[in-house]
């Protein structure tokens, strides 16, 4: 897209980062007439691994930006039921636990193509004269004033772009935050996930339901439908062993599990072998950057607080965060006359809004991710007595609630 020269300094946004967060708040931005260009270093929205999990507290977002239609347009599947398989010992026999999906007696989690809901927010910014995107291009570093405030963006080539605001949207390893000297204070983890995907023709699980396998040392398997056709395979490990397996041989095919997974699961990953993507790692990460802005540029999303995959938060958090950001940007940057300091303030007050939820979500994670660890027999007797008796279903939907529901109300308002 051929770039336009901006109105006024004053009213021009760069957000650095495609992502979910980024995506969104382009398009809030741009639709109220706000300059705001959209950069991604990548050619195109594709990823090998993207979360898919869009609970209540994301889709409630994308309903109040009115994108309902074109939100059911988009490729996705629900899973309203999971069934989960343990053993006690490797050669102990195989229970089947079938637990429905816990949402607030909601229709289940819906998975929806990353790629496919990045390039529908991208195209309805698009409809707007005052959106911008640059791909395949990355930010090297960030301009300053004579003061130190950002003041824009240096791209690969040297090109330089110029704005109000940068809002950094870059995800968990960004660019733009390490510019800054920010680091991210980390609350420690003791899993990765290895994520590999089959496109095959048939199911390996009825498609609104996912398997999942505790493995006999603990962790699990777990195969599920993706949104775009396909299935999704994800193993938690033991943080640190992905490079062991590379070593070994043994991550092709995921062939470390034979002998770890029931026969009926083996047969799963059999089935699935010749159209079976080489297995990557999700390194997992979880915490929060000791401030979310600095004059002239403003953190979000991943960059800001990389979250967990327990509870399928990312793209929920992220959408969020664009909500609140731009309830509190729009106005400021339509302001005649808007100062530096006042546009700082802001930044402020967006990072005061959103860190409560996001502190709150992290600690429910890492308590849930103890759990991820832990053997199948134990983890039978209880899901076995939580069904059985209906107080301790009440009580499990009541915590659950949390990632489905959010911690709090975010409701649009410009």
């Amino acid at each position: 897209m051929i770039e336009r020269s901006p109105r006024a300094d004053a009213a021009r946004v760069i957000v650095v980062g495609a992502g979910p967060a980024g995506a969104s708040l382009a398009l809030l931005l741009a639709r109220r007439g706000i300059d705001t260009v959209l950069i991604e270093r990548h050619a195109d929205l594709e990823r090998e691994f993207r979360g898919e999990g869009v609970q209540p507290s994301g889709l409630v977002c994308l309903e109040q930006m009115g994108l309902c239609d074109d939100v059911a347009a988009l490729p996705q599947t629900r899973l309203r039921r999971t069934v989960f398989g343990f053993r006690r010992g490797r050669d102990g026999p195989l229970r089947i636990v079938e637990v429905p999906a816990l949402e607030d007696g909601g229709p289940g989690i819906r998975l929806i193509a990353q790629p496919a809901l990045l390039r529908m927010l991208c195209a309805r910014a698009a409809e707007h004269p005052s959106f911008h995107l640059r791909m395949g291009v990355g930010v090297r570093g960030l301009l300053r004033d004579d003061g130190g405030r950002v003041r824009g963006v240096r791209l690969d080539g040297g090109e330089e772009l110029r704005a109000a605001l940068v809002i950094a949207t870059d995800g968990r390893h960004s660019i733009v935050r390490k510019r800054l000297g920010i680091e991210i204070d980390q609350v420690e983890q003791s899993f990765d996930v290895v994520w590999a995907r089959a496109r095959l023709e048939g199911p390996l699980v009825v498609p609104d339901q996912a398997y999942v396998e505790y493995l006999p040392e603990g962790g699990f398997a777990s195969v599920f439908p993706a949104p775009a056709g396909g299935h999704q395979i994800g193993v938690i490990i033991r943080k640190g062993v992905f490079s062991d397996l590379r070593r070994s041989g043994d991550l092709p095919e995921l062939r470390w599990l034979h002998g770890r997974v029931s026969k009926g699961m083996w047969e799963m990953l059999e089935r699935a072998r010749e159209q079976l993507h080489d297995p990557v790692l999700l390194d997992v990460i979880c915490g929060q950057a000791p401030t979310w802005s600095a004059p002239g540029v403003l953190l979000l999303g991943d960059a800001a607080h990389p979250m967990s995959p327990v509870g399928g938060q990312g793209i929920n958090m992220a959408l969020r965060d664009a909500v609140i950001a731009a309830n509190h940007l729009v106005p400021v940057l339509l302001e005649p006359g808007c100062s530096p300091a006042e546009l700082d303030a802001v930044l402020g007050a967006i990072e005061a809004e959103r860190r409560p939820e996001i502190t709150a979500i992290q600690a429910l994670q890492t308590r849930r991710a103890r759990g991820l660890r832990a053997r199948g027999w134990l983890m039978l007797r209880l899901m076995s007595a939580i069904l059985r008796v209906r107080p301790l279903l009440r009580l499990l939907l009541r915590q659950r609630a949390p990632f489905g529901r959010g911690q709090v109300q975010v409701r649009l308002r410009v």
